[in-house]
């Protein structure tokens, strides 16, 4: 048998819509009718928000026998948008907090793994990083070159103890 790990790849600023599974579950835990079919909003700063957004929605995610083993948080939607204190921050940072200490919040002692985003200083606490696809190059910028940058890439983070995955192929080629 061959060890795999499963992730989703989680786009937080859709927040919760009325379409999803868990929307009901979610609403009763922020107070919401959930008759109002409203998409409930993303907001890193709303702790009861984010708690229910792990504990109503992502949870049975993991529990119902998906095999889910990690979240894949690809927060991209533009800098300072999400609610991050008054918004001047880039909320990754916090979601990649969230989710690495969701289990311990829980009071388990299991690791958890986080695939996110650069989040700025400290961000080495939390996940392993991901530097993005190279979907935006043109197939003329798609050389061994781009391939070779990469080592330097990683060997940079290090110098704030950030340690990088990378997407060698475009997505969707």
């Amino acid at each position: 048998r061959q060890a795999s790990s499963l992730a989703a790849n989680l786009h937080d600023n859709e927040g919760v819509g009325p379409n999803e599974d868990e929307y009901s579950a979610a609403c009763a835990a922020i107070g919401l009718d959930p008759e109002s079919k409203e998409t409930i909003p993303f907001s890193v700063v709303n702790k009861t928000l984010m708690f229910a957004v792990e504990d109503e929605v992502l949870q049975p995610l993991k529990a119902n026998g998906t095999g889910l083993d990690f979240w894949w948080i690809d927060w991209q939607q533009g800098g300072k948008k999400g609610g991050a204190s008054g918004g001047r921050t880039n909320p990754t940072i916090w979601l990649n907090k969230v989710r690495s200490t969701d289990l311990k919040r829980k009071g388990s002692n299991e690791r958890t793994l986080v695939l996110g985003r650069w989040g700025g200083l400290g961000a080495h606490r939390y996940p392993v990083g991901f530097s993005g696809d190279i979907s935006d190059l043109k197939p003329n910028e798609l050389t061994w070159g781009n391939l070779a940058y990469q080592p330097y890439f990683s060997a940079s983070g290090s110098n704030v103890m950030y340690s990088w995955s990378h997407d060698i192929l475009p997505s969707g080629r």
